[in-house]
């Protein structure tokens, strides 16, 4: 199987000390080499909720991007993300796919600075 390079930030706004490492470790299941940014704390960007807690994953995964799509989304409902708590701007953890391989996404999060942050002490930038 080809060994692809990801990069996913992470980011929890409801007990992110705990959801975090939970999510890391979950992570883990289906990746190799992770590195791990510093938690960062930084206000919410485009909604009313307290701040969030993010960081920076590079990793590499054997996983196309359909089935590390799913495993995130997985993980994301293991570490009990709701619908509902969005609505009230509690997110319990938010797995963004930032990279796989060349192809980047979330393209305008790529400018904010807990990205760019996470990213130079990954030395990914």
């Amino acid at each position: 199987m080809d060994k692809h390079h990801i990069i996913l930030a992470l980011g929890s706004n409801h007990h992110a000390d705990t959801n975090i490492p939970r999510a890391i470790s979950i992570l883990g299941r289906g990746m190799v080499e992770m590195t791990i940014s510093t938690p960062l704390c930084n206000p919410a960007i485009g909604i009313s909720a307290p701040d969030f807690t993010n960081c920076i994953i590079s990793a590499f995964t054997d996983m196309d991007i359909e089935a590390l799509t799913l495993f995130v989304k997985e993980t994301e409902r293991e570490i009990g993300r709701t619908s509902k708590d969005k609505q009230r701007g509690l997110i319990t953890i938010d797995i963004d796919i930032m990279q796989f391989d060349k192809q980047r996404y979330h393209h305008d999060d790529w400018q904010r600075p807990y990205v760019i942050a996470g990213l130079m002490e990954l030395s990914l930038q």
